[in-house]
């Protein structure tokens, strides 16, 4: 290959991160904040306890803009397994999402957080309690008990623990990402999992 192929091969790698980038509200911290990765509910997180890369969530149920994340935030750790996800839910547009986010916290203590986040993610629709209640026979958890513990002190404990974390490093908006101990909270274009593929290269 040609030194002028491998000038304008480089040229257009670094144009590609820059646009890709340039999506993006990026804050450098100097060190990852122990506490945004140190939950009070241990089935927040995903992946191997001891990874290199952790990345944190800070997300809402009902936000458009987390539901269209979902799938390629999933697919990008199809493709790095060796990465911690930690999802914690952080209600910031009413009270549904408070609501929502209590249920997946309650369906935790089931064992089915995950089940639920993806199901609330998922429905690109207004999730109504025959949709909760339909989500929890399909992984068999006791129902009154799901509304029950959505509403006790431990369910409560662990959101509010979520929610100071966020605003204590100014996050206000999801979904809001720590990639490490950079943050992104803000998106202007939604990123393929081949984009994030890249941009945690460079974050690494």
């Amino acid at each position: 290959m040609s030194r002028v192929s491998m000038t304008y091969r480089i040229f257009i790698v670094i144009l590609a991160l820059l646009t890709l980038y340039a999506s993006f509200e990026i804050i450098r911290f100097s060190r990852m904040n122990a506490k945004v990765v140190s939950v009070e509910a241990d089935f927040l997180t995903r992946g191997p306890e001891k990874a290199e890369l952790v990345i944190v969530e800070f997300l809402d149920f009902n936000c458009p803009f987390c539901k269209k994340l979902n799938q390629p935030l999933k697919d990008f750790l199809g493709i790095r397994p060796d990465i911690r996800y930690i999802a914690r839910p952080y209600p910031v547009m009413g009270e549904s999402s408070d609501r929502l986010a209590r249920v997946a916290i309650a369906a935790g203590l089931q064992g089915a957080y995950w089940e639920f986040h993806d199901a609330f993610l998922a429905n690109p629709n207004e999730i109504t309690d025959q949709y909760i209640r339909e989500t929890a026979t399909l992984y068999d958890l006791d129902y009154d008990r799901l509304i029950a513990d959505s509403d006790g002190e431990e369910v409560k404990a662990i959101l509010q623990d979520n929610i100071d974390d966020a605003q204590s490093n100014g996050i206000y908006s999801t979904p809001s990402l720590f990639i490490g101990k950079t943050l992104i909270r803000s998106f202007a274009k939604m990123p393929t999992a081949s984009d994030l593929v890249r941009l945690v290269e460079e974050l690494e």
